[in-house]
């Protein structure tokens, strides 16, 4: 069996989307669709349903992804074992949830490596599930994950599953962001009750440990106007173009709100504090890049807080 088509089956599984998986992995989404229909013929089974909300793995698809996520990781840890080692080398794998500051941060320290050694940086964005069975899988060594404080009891019981820890990064309370264009943009102080005839925009796959998607749902305000995206590019071009949407969200680093010509504002949501933390496998031995990176993170976190006064 080609362990190609297995990180291949593996890719599309963790975005749930042929196209992305593709943009990922850097090949076209024909050869990527046709390497998957090789890969299910070869094994007798359908591996994923196509429906609206993207790939999706069936029963027995799920099944044969515990088993390709096994074996790719054994045969990364022999690649690591057996290649020759360069102790000049800079490598990171990292997991991310959809931050403009996280994704700031990890690229001003991207861009302030060595050009002059080798470089081998792998940076994913995607929800904070997906983040702690990444670092638990050894897909990333690192992971950011964000959930709120009322949830905080299923996502320390599912890193403890894991086999994970995690350390603090940022505790702050959601803020809502819009055009400067909204009709809100001028208001010194938001409610919640003013935000609801606006569309919300917001990321689909933000899901919460042992609760299922229709029963997150149930839990919302929202059904009848709202954009659901998996990009957080995605968010901020919809809210630049749609005068009348807004995001709740993370603050925004200063250059990244003026690059899409946005503003955030300050409005009370019930139980709407949330907390980023970083996450790795216990026992883990953080090398001198990824202890530069937590740093830059660090110092990220430090110029949104003094900007905001939170």
């Amino acid at each position: 069996m080609n362990t190609q088509y297995l990180k291949y089956a593996i890719e599309v599984a963790r975005t749930g989307s042929i196209t992305q998986a593709a943009d990922n992995l850097y090949i076209g989404q024909p050869s990527l669709s046709k390497a998957i229909k090789e890969l299910e013929d070869s094994l007798g089974i359908t591996i994923f349903k196509r429906t609206s909300k993207g790939a999706m793995p069936t029963e027995k698809g799920a099944e044969f992804l515990k088993y390709a996520r096994a074996a790719m990781m054994q045969v990364e840890k022999m690649e690591i074992l057996y290649r020759p080692r360069n102790p000049d080398r800079q490598e990171l794998s990292l997991s991310i949830p959809r931050s403009s500051y996280i994704a700031q941060a990890a690229a001003e320290y991207v861009g302030q490596m060595s050009a002059d050694q080798e470089i081998t940086v792998n940076i994913f964005e995607t929800s904070s599930v997906q983040v702690i069975h990444d670092v638990a899988q050894g897909s990333s060594s690192i992971g950011v994950i964000r959930y709120k404080l009322r949830d905080e009891g299923y996502f320390m019981d599912y890193l403890e599953v894991n086999g994970l820890k995690s350390e603090r990064l940022w505790e702050y309370d959601l803020l809502a962001t819009f055009s400067k264009k909204h009709p809100l943009s001028e208001k010194s102080q938001l409610s919640a009750d003013m935000l609801f005839p606006h569309v919300e925009v917001t990321l689909s796959d933000e899901t919460i440990p042992y609760i299922t998607a229709r029963e997150e749902n149930r839990a919302d305000a929202r059904e009848d106007k709202r954009i659901a995206v998996m990009n957080r590019l995605n968010v901020l071009e919809i809210l630049s173009e749609m005068q009348n949407a807004y995001f709740w969200g993370a603050p925004v680093p200063e250059q990244t709100l003026e690059r899409y010509g946005l503003v955030q504002k300050s409005c009370y949501q019930e139980e709407g504090k949330c907390r980023d933390a970083l996450v790795y496998r216990k026992k883990h031995e953080f090398s001198a890049v990824e202890k530069h990176l937590i740093n830059k993170l660090f110092e990220s976190r430090n110029l949104m807080t003094f900007r905001d006064g939170q």
